[in-house]
């Protein structure tokens, strides 16, 4: 199977088919100072929540955050419900490991700057000069995914998704545009592409040399399993703003 082949059998594999998935950017906070020992701190909670919420949690480039997630629902209630799980089970382990997870859209300056220790976050991190390394660190985000039935439904929701982006940038800004600010300083067009086609989306990523579309890091993105993720929400573990939020993508998408 050539590039394009194993691009389009992705795309549909594993399809949500309508559903949604959220997921949470969280910091871990520790009672003592935050040192080179305490580096792998997410990927011990990673490890501890294997088998049995293994698919809750995943690894960020900094060692300092955690991602929780929900797995896709039916409806955004039970999305919202499933994450508030996952992020109460997290907290929980990283307690007991004398850590907090904290959710909140910007990390302070003083945070660490240690790169999880796995190959892709490394060559990530030596992209950027100091100073966007450290906003790269430093912002958490909340994303809502939406799955899509097929092609012609995921362009034409990407399309009304795409047309309204700045009722989503407002809705989803808790932080006064903090959080956007620094991620600017990282992907200063963050503005999500016109595609109209699989097509337009195999060339932006061929453009990229990866042919993973959520590595495209705009605000809003195909992924694989026929989703589309907007990513342009503050992080926030207020159940009642991540229903919210959820709902209005919907709203936006339409059928």
């Amino acid at each position: 199977m050539d590039k394009r082949g194993e691009f389009d059998a992705k795309m549909f594999a594993r399809s949500w088919h309508e559903g949604f998935g959220l997921e949470l950017e969280t910091g871990i906070y520790s009672n003592i100072p935050f040192s080179q020992e305490m580096k792998p701190a997410s990927k011990l909670i990673y490890k501890m929540m294997q088998g049995y919420a293994s698919q809750h949690v995943s690894l960020e480039a900094s060692a300092a955050q955690l991602e929780v997630m929900s797995v896709p629902c039916a409806t955004p209630e039970a999305a919202v419900d499933d994450l508030v799980f996952a992020l109460g089970s997290a907290q929980a382990v990283a307690q007991s490991l004398a850590l907090q997870l904290r959710v909140m859209p910007v990390l302070p300056a003083d945070m660490p700057r240690h790169i999880t220790d796995m190959p892709y976050y490394q060559g990530f991190a030596a992209e950027f000069v100091d100073n966007v390394l450290l906003a790269v660190l430093r912002v958490c985000s909340f994303q809502v995914n939406i799955g899509c039935r097929d092609e012609e439904q995921l362009f034409r929701r990407y399309g009304r998704l795409r047309e309204d982006i700045m009722t989503l940038r407002r809705a989803g800004d808790l932080s006064n545009g903090e959080r956007a600010r620094l991620y600017s300083l990282v992907v200063p067009d963050r503005d999500p592409p016109a595609f109209q086609s699989m097509d337009d989306v195999f060339r932006a990523c061929q453009d990229r040399a990866d042919l993973n579309p959520a590595k495209l890091h705009n605000d809003i993105v195909v992924k694989h399993g026929g989703v589309i993720e907007i990513r342009c929400f503050d992080a926030t573990d207020d159940p009642a703003k991540m229903l919210e939020l959820t709902k209005l993508v919907q709203k936006i998408a339409g059928d």
